[in-house]
């Protein structure tokens, strides 16, 4: 194979490549939603300029593909060559064909005011296919970038909106929810981002940021509601609580009173009850005011009640204990007679303690005397001990 036979098989082998390529873009799915858009005057401003100049480029591209064809087609002819011509005149025609200027661009209309009197009215420009084939090179990028850059606009705007959709639908409910005040973002301009996301892409990305400050804002408004619903839930546990020391007092007063007879009222229990129903009525209101959606007032209001709560609490708590005390120390000293009781028992048997129990015995029937003698019974208890001592240690 000649030089000029591998010259012409690459311009072949170039020609079927741009074919390729260039089908390929102009047959793409963007390219055909782009260039039906930009017919139907769907486009405007940055867009409307860029897709009119790529899609331009695209069909310029063709056009220069025609025509380098053309050429290629007649290198291809001139090599076969003719009956009377010889092989290095026809690889020279060859390589005139695809090296030199042989390549006329589309004639371009010469002005009156440039001609002279030999002046055609139109200029025929002559180029090589090479220079051809770098314009063609320029036209398919800039193209192929276009599209691709409106294409990736419009999937981000596409995907952009849809999602600013749901998340104004989303935050719309749980602030109805919230009770908030504060209004929704409003978006008015999807169409003009829909003509022109190469320009207005950014304007999308200002409402992303308006919905992520709202979504702060209903997410501080919900955290603080879940706050106050757990801390009235807390309120309301500890009230109940408050409850149920009034209600164990009585019974605790009657054991008690069983135990030591009459004993005297404590006058800060009437008090605890009625604090117990304003602080009911307290609590009920603030509960109220969080169902109307008023959670921030409900918070200070639980910063205030909550250690009015306490105070009663602690009051109940003192006012149990108080009348309880007496009866566990009555329990603690009975228990502690029992264990000394078999201490004793022991102690006999092994003769190391007189056979007498009178005054176990005394111990035992104070202990079933009513009232009881807690003082006494504390006394006669600690000596019966301190007798067992002795008498362990004597033996």
């Amino acid at each position: 194979m000649s030089d000029a036979d591998a010259l012409l098989a690459r311009w072949q082998q170039r020609l079927a490549t741009i074919s390729a390529n260039a089908n390929a873009l102009h047959d793409a799915e963007f390219s055909t939603r782009i260039r039906n858009r930009l017919r139907d005057g769907r486009y405007t401003g940055l867009t409307l300029e860029r897709a009119g100049r790529a899609l331009a480029g695209l069909t310029a591209l063709m056009d220069d593909y025609l025509i380098l064809a053309r050429v290629v087609d007649e290198a291809a002819e001139a090599a076969r060559g003719g009956l009377f011509q010889s092989r290095d005149a026809t690889d020279a025609r060859v390589r005139a064909l695809l090296e030199e200027s042989s390549v006329a661009l589309p004639a371009v209309h010469v002005p009156l005011q440039q001609r002279d009197l030999l002046t055609d009215a139109s200029r025929v420009a002559m180029t090589t296919p090479a220079a051809v084939l770098d314009a063609m090179q320029a036209a398919f990028c800039e193209a192929r970038d276009g599209l691709t850059a409106i294409d990736q606009a419009e999937q981000g705007v596409d995907t952009g909106l849809a999602k600013a959709r749901l998340a104004l639908a989303e935050l719309a409910a749980r602030a109805a929810g919230l009770g908030i005040d504060e209004p929704a973002p409003v978006w008015q301009q999807a169409d003009a981002i829909q003509q022109d996301p190469l320009a207005q892409l950014g304007a999308l990305r200002a409402f992303e940021a308006r919905i992520a400050a709202w979504r702060a804002t209903v997410d501080a408004a919900e955290h603080e509601r879940n706050q106050v619903q757990q801390a009235l839930t807390e309120a309301r546990d500890r009230l109940g609580l408050l409850h149920t020391r009034i209600a164990e007092r009585p019974e605790a007063r009657a054991l008690l009173r069983k135990l030591l007879g009459e004993v005297p009222e404590q006058a800060e229990a009437a008090a605890l009850a009625d604090a117990h129903e304003t602080l009911a009525t307290w609590l009920g209101n603030l509960e109220r005011t969080a169902l109307a959606g008023s959670w921030h007032a409900a918070a200070t209001g639980l910063t205030r009640f909550a250690p009015a709560l306490a105070t009663q609490l602690a009051l109940a708590d003192q006012l149990i204990q108080a009348v309880q005390a007496p009866v566990n120390a009555y329990a603690d000293l009975k228990a502690r007679f029992k264990v000394l009781r078999t201490k004793a028992a022991t102690l006999r048997e092994r003769g190391q303690l007189d056979g007498s129990d009178e005054t176990e015995a005394a111990i035992a029937d104070a202990f079933r005397a009513r009232p009881a003698d807690l003082p006494t019974l504390s006394q006669r208890v600690a000596e019966f001990e301190h007798q067992l001592l002795m008498a362990s240690q004597h033996a």
